[in-house]
């Protein structure tokens, strides 16, 4: 008697299960099949920004190589088409496509670009700095020198990674605007700095003793 009421049991819960998948089992499957198309896309998508960095490695290598081979041209031209991307080689190619105009003298646009990387929020603050501290110094002698300084207030705080360079080249400007005072005192700050490189230090003393004869 057990063993029939068990079956009769079984059955019911048999007949409820196809019930349940009769009314629910098409949005099961479609469940699955969106989770099986989602997990596809996502891993075919992974496979397809790998082979585009490996990609973009490449071009990198290759645009490096013209300028060894002494081609700025075509270095500067490769560059740009690295740097209009927006994966990790875009920035290293700015700053390498900078360089190649600089080579070629032309530092209007190598500025550009420059200022182009450090406005560009979605690059990392340290080099959004590096990328001032090189725009201001291919300006420090036809730029306006009350902006340049401004632009690199930020950068002399203590413990920033370009505070020397900055400190350094806020002094210069403050020659060319001819604020004596404000250019010794600078100076004067930096050749007091025991971390200060030594190279950064003896020239901090150069001009310290230049302006003072002056």
């Amino acid at each position: 008697m057990v063993d029939i009421l068990n079956e009769i049991d079984e059955e019911i819960k048999q007949d409820k299960v196809f019930q349940w998948w009769k009314r629910y089992g098409a949005y099961v499957l479609g469940l699955i099949g969106a989770v099986i198309i989602g997990s596809a896309g996502y891993y075919g998508w992974m496979e397809y920004e790998e082979r585009k960095v490996e990609e973009r490695s490449q071009q990198f290598a290759q645009a490096v190589e013209l300028r060894n081979q002494g081609d700025e041209e075509g270095a500067a031209q490769a560059l740009a088409r690295v740097a209009d991307t927006s994966d990790s080689y875009a920035m290293l190619a700015s700053f390498e496509r900078a360089k190649s105009l600089i080579n070629l003298g032309n530092t209007e646009d190598a500025v550009a670009v420059y200022d182009k990387v450090a406005n560009d929020t979605k690059v990392d603050g340290l080099y959004r700095e590096l990328a001032t501290v090189f725009s201001v110094m291919q300006q420090l002698d036809t730029g306006d020198a009350e902006v340049l300084s401004n632009r690199l207030s930020p950068l002399t705080s203590e413990g920033k990674p370009f505070r020397f360079a900055a400190l350094e080249m806020t002094a210069l400007l403050a020659i060319r605007a001819g604020d004596v005072e404000k250019a010794k005192t600078l100076f004067g700050e930096l050749e007091k700095l025991d971390d200060l490189p030594g190279q950064m230090k003896a020239r901090a003393s150069e001009y310290l003793t230049a302006l003072s004869i002056n």
